[in-house]
């Protein structure tokens, strides 16, 4: 299955999922990036709770090493650290993989600094720590669904 395809699957699985009520998290892989533990575990299993599976990495080189043995449908990346950050992530993913650009979206403690990145980051695309759970997973969803 191509990676459009399964990436289609999984949204209308999670459409489906959700057909009682709302879109689910069900069926889909969310890689997450964030090198604060604090952040991440808490993120990582509340996705979880919500049915998807979830693989976590430190930073921007753990997430590219972690691309290459297996893909995701979404993911997320802290803008801001060390080694290789969420901005860094995202120019090696664009020049990379565009597919996998395109289904990145952020988590940012200062979005004021978007304006000065140049990066083609859309503001739209970054959620602003810290986070109300059910506001990151109604991000999550709308991302997730507007995908091609």
């Amino acid at each position: 299955m191509s990676p459009s395809s399964r990436r289609r699957a999984v949204a209308s699985l999670a459409l489906a999922a959700g057909a009682a009520g709302a879109p689910t998290l069900q069926g889909v892989t969310v890689l997450l990036v964030d090198d604060d533990p604090a952040v991440r575990a808490p993120l990582a299993r509340f996705l979880v709770r919500r049915g998807a599976t979830v693989r976590e990495a430190a930073n921007g080189h753990e997430a590219l090493a972690a691309l290459e043995v297996a893909g995701c449908d979404l993911i997320v990346a802290d803008l801001r650290m060390p080694g290789m950050d969420g901005v860094a992530l995202f120019r090696a993913l664009s020049e990379r993989a565009p597919e996998l650009a395109g289904r990145t979206v952020f988590l940012s403690g200062d979005v004021s600094q978007l304006g000065d990145l140049q990066v083609g980051i859309e503001p739209d695309r970054v959620l602003p720590k810290p986070v109300e759970l059910a506001e990151f997973e109604r991000f999550l969803l709308q991302h997730l669904h507007a995908l091609p």
